[in-house]
């Protein structure tokens, strides 16, 4: 692939088991950014990984930007999971213009019926653009600078409590920012889930077969 037919953007799914509306919606978004920019989004679909899931589940998270990264060369993957709902169109557009190594939207969980705790602090939208400590991995839109310096380990395949605190303590060590667009809302249709009550639930998958 010459840098000429490159995209500019991957997003990245982890998972193929998407919830009503969620892959449409990132279509949507694709076809949105296309026609403002010019520029092209490729949507890439990694089939569930995990033998014994959510063990695992942060390697396929690092499958999938390594693919995108040799594959893809784009400058920058989104890494998105399939519980995510994009609202507004026009998403892709608004993070990637901000040109920030790693930008996530604000959560919008009303679906969900509670507010979960998924990032630090926990900030109200549309206050813009600003820096936190850490934040889930649920959407994400990364530079390809960042994953450079970071690779090719980004996430975390060891489970443990505060994985996500521990990986972005590693990023921001790093020197990678984390920030939030406050502005910019997506919907997540899915809570966390505890991981005590996930170990109780542990099944073997054959190879692709979805949780």
């Amino acid at each position: 692939m010459s840098i000429v037919d490159a995209p500019l953007l991957v997003v990245a799914c982890v998972g193929a088991a998407f919830l009503p509306g969620t892959r449409e919606s990132y279509e949507m978004a694709a076809t949105t950014f296309l026609k403002a920019t010019g520029q092209k989004v490729v949507i890439s679909v990694l089939r569930n990984l995990t033998v014994l899931p959510p063990l695992g589940l942060g390697a396929m998270r690092n499958f999938a930007i390594l693919q995108s990264l040799l594959e893809l060369k784009p400058r920058f993957v989104m890494l998105i999971d399939n519980d995510v709902l994009f609202d507004d169109p026009e998403i892709l557009l608004k993070l990637t213009s901000h040109n920030q190594e790693f930008v996530t939207p604000w959560f919008d969980q009303s679906p969900i019926g509670k507010r979960h705790r998924i990032h630090a602090p926990m900030l109200d939208k549309g206050q813009g653009l600003l820096e936190i400590k850490w934040t889930v991995p649920y959407c994400v839109l990364w530079r390809v600078t960042a994953l450079n310096r970071l690779g090719p380990q980004f996430y975390t395949e060891t489970m443990i409590y505060n994985e996500d605190e521990f990986n972005c303590l590693r990023f921001r060590f790093n020197g990678v920012k984390i920030m939030q667009d406050t502005n910019s809302h997506v919907t997540l249709l899915r809570p966390p889930g505890l991981l005590a009550d996930t170990l109780g639930k542990l099944r073997v998958l054959l190879p692709g077969e979805n949780p």
